[in-house]
């Protein structure tokens, strides 16, 4: 199997909206994977089918819950626990299974010392929360991202950014955020998240 040559042939097929075409692809890719008991392989096809998935019109929720959980059978980390979060909360719009997932997935990250999925992991719990009106919960999160921010752990700046701008909407411990965004607002490389950041920072 030559993962390049098939990510490139499904990314052309999925541009062109040919989904029947980029789904028999990777099947037969998935079914190639299992049978050599290839765990890389299989968890780059599972990862490719739980994202077309989720791009077909309409999206294919529940097979792509299926191989998300696939993924996590496969190779059970923290960052395939995120992914799988990722997609209940963005595709399946399940809030309540996003909060328990992003918790796995956050403690599994911390145990692998994979701070980078940790800290990607309780922004998402924060926004699930915030949906189910867990305040509470919501503004521990917060200061558990402060906490890893000002301890200059490796994260992902910018992935806070949506959960921060809904935390300070709802009115949630304000000055946590304004600090947290104006720690991260000048090391931010990607201009657009850098922009609200900063907007975030100089917030009265």
């Amino acid at each position: 199997m030559d993962i390049r040559k098939l990510d490139e042939t499904v990314s052309v097929l999925i541009r062109r909206k040919q989904y029947a075409q980029a789904d028999a692809l990777l099947s037969e890719a998935r079914r190639e994977a299992v049978e050599r008991a290839d765990p890389d392989a299989l968890d780059f096809v599972v990862s490719e089918l739980a994202g077309l998935c989720g791009q077909m019109e309409p999206p294919d929720v529940a097979r792509a819950e299926e191989f998300c959980l696939e993924r996590e059978a496969a190779r059970n980390t923290g960052y395939n626990k995120w992914q799988t979060a990722m997609t209940l909360y963005w595709n399946v719009h399940d809030c309540s299974r996003t909060v328990t997932k992003s918790r796995e997935a956050v403690q599994k990250a911390m145990e692998e010392e994979d701070t980078k999925t940790a800290y990607s992991a309780l922004s998402l719990l924060g926004l699930a929360l915030l949906e189910l009106d867990r305040t509470d919960e919501a503004g521990v999160t917060l200061r558990e991202i402060g906490d890893m921010v000002r301890q200059r752990k490796r994260i992902v700046v910018g992935d806070e950014t949506l959960f921060l701008e809904r935390a300070n909407t709802r009115g949630l411990e304000r000055p946590t955020i304004k600090s947290i965004a104006s720690i991260l607002a000048p090391v931010c490389r990607d201009a657009a998240f850098a922009e609200r950041l900063q907007a975030l920072a100089l917030q009265e």
